[in-house]
């Protein structure tokens, strides 16, 4: 596996061998989760939105990173076809490709503030969308909830910056119970997590890098949650 003069297929036909040979391979999947992580490099997709400034608000044309994303997708699909897997194992391989670009977006957006600026959160809508578009093409055992679900986390960290968050603050601050507007809209996320996102978030085309006046008041509510 160290040997990368040869081509990834052949790492994806080991996997199959192994498999058929009732090889445990623990450590081999693993071996090539991390270099699945190392082709893709989902932080970058993170990057580009928060590069991404100047944007017109009519249109949004995916980024060249993006672009650049899903073709070394495609080119990890193409490998796993061409090692003969199994609809089984190519599924979980695209599952997992989803899962772990997931979890990179969502690290990204709790730790720097950045990315997490309404245009920013524009173009990581866009960017998941094409994602999810691509997978169900690329993998035709795929149903729309799997991949949905694969990136839930992600998914639903970018609805809450452009949409839950500003609802839920104006809602609160007229007396409506957090633990109410909260449920549903960010259940795949922790209140900590729910609390850095409003904390990062910020309205560049109203306010620049200033934080919205309500967010304080959601703050100290997610404060009051998270210390029961």
């Amino acid at each position: 596996l160290k040997d990368f003069e040869c081509a990834k297929t052949s790492e994806l036909q080991l996997a199959v061998f192994a498999t058929g040979i009732g090889v445990d391979n623990t450590i081999l999947f693993r071996d090539l989760r991390q270099m699945m992580y190392n082709i893709l490099n989902p932080a970058r997709l993170v990057d580009t939105a928060n590069k991404s400034s100047g944007l017109s608000r009519k249109r949004l044309d995916i980024p060249a990173t993006v672009k650049a994303f899903l073709l070394d997708l495609q080119g990890i699909m193409s490998d796993i076809e061409s090692a003969h897997m199994s609809n089984v194992l190519a599924k979980t391989f695209v599952l997992e490709m989803l899962n772990m670009t997931d979890m990179e977006i969502l690290n990204q957006l709790l730790m720097r503030r950045e990315c997490c600026s309404t245009s920013s959160a524009r173009i990581l809508d866009l960017t998941l969308r094409h994602i999810e578009k691509w997978a169900l093409q690329s993998c035709s055992a795929l149903s729309l909830k799997e991949v949905r679900w694969s990136l839930r986390r992600s998914i639903q960290a970018c609805n809450f910056l452009l949409v839950h968050k500003t609802d839920i603050a104006r809602a609160y601050k007229h007396g409506i119970p957090l633990t109410q507007l909260l449920e549903g809209k960010t259940d795949k996320l922790n209140l900590q997590q729910v609390y850095r996102l409003v904390a990062y978030h910020h309205d560049d085309w109203i306010l620049g890098n200033r934080m919205n006046s309500d967010s304080y008041g959601l703050l100290h509510g997610l404060k009051r949650e998270i210390a029961k």
